[in-house]
């Protein structure tokens, strides 16, 4: 596998997942592969030790419903398990200020 924005966004996204983890807002990835694909993203998730929750799904289910068209592609939770953002990709350095902007602005006491 050869995804040069999931690579860019490991670290970051790490970073915010540790620093939020315990907040009642939520970070999950989804990536969307099939057969084969699934089977080598999982030793991508284990050859950069990914602890951020990682939710794979085939093109017919999520995809469709949450309109989400290319990896990685990353869904903030508020604690009721509502959307309230999804960011699709990852660009140069701008979306993970764009999703900690979005987890202060929906921390909940």
């Amino acid at each position: 596998m050869n995804c040069d924005p999931c690579g860019k966004a490991i670290p970051a996204v790490s970073d915010l997942y540790a620093k939020y983890k315990d907040s009642s807002v939520r970070i999950l990835n989804i990536n969307i592969y099939d057969g084969q694909e699934k089977e080598i993203f999982g030793k991508y998730v284990q050859k950069y030790n990914l602890d951020y929750p990682i939710l794979f799904s085939d093109k017919n289910s999520v995809f469709n419903q949450l309109e989400i068209y290319n990896n990685p592609t990353y869904i903030i939770l508020d604690k009721d398990m509502k959307v309230i953002n999804i960011y699709h990709a990852f660009g140069a350095g701008h979306v993970p200020l764009e999703i900690e902007t979005s987890i202060q602005a929906n921390l909940k006491d």
